[in-house]
């Protein structure tokens, strides 16, 4: 690796290369310096590459963690869901098994209907001739009541 090579011509230097006492050699000593600071540059940049590693590994685990959350509750949620729903069908089922009521009964033995619709409500209908509940819109029913009131 470059590293390797790096230390090697590191050590090669050392052994070539007296500091003080270097004027028949290749290198001064402020190359010797430069040398020695690139080293311990490296050093630095191991020792920084190492923290990141190991702060990548930490935050993947976080992450495997809180996914592994995420998923349990996602699970959880869907049995919650899913329990629910069996039970709005048991109870649909057990009002389908249910006996109609007496009053449902009388109706239908005599012929007559039931109306899922509600009549107009007492406050806003009025009593036809017949007796049945017959809806005003809301300004005639105003006038109406301003006019009695006068």
């Amino acid at each position: 690796t470059y590293e390797a090579k790096f230390r090697k011509f590191a050590s090669l230097l050392r052994g070539r290369v007296i500091p003080g006492n270097n004027i028949d050699h290749e290198m001064s000593e402020e190359d010797w310096d430069m040398v020695e600071q690139r080293i311990a540059e490296m050093e630095q940049f191991e020792v920084n590459i190492k923290n990141l590693e190991d702060e990548k590994f930490k935050t993947m685990q976080e992450h495997q963690i809180e996914k592994s959350r995420i998923m349990e509750e996602h699970q959880n949620a869907l049995i919650n869901a899913a329990n629910r729903i069996a039970a709005a069908e048991g109870m649909i089922d057990q009002l389908n098994k249910m006996p109609r009521t007496a009053e449902r009964q009388e109706s239908s033995s005599m012929g007559l209907t039931v109306s899922p619709e509600p009549i107009g409500s007492p406050s806003g209908g009025k009593r036809g001739y017949d007796g049945i509940s017959v809806q005003i819109p809301a300004k005639k029913r105003m006038r109406r009541q301003a006019a009695r009131k006068a």
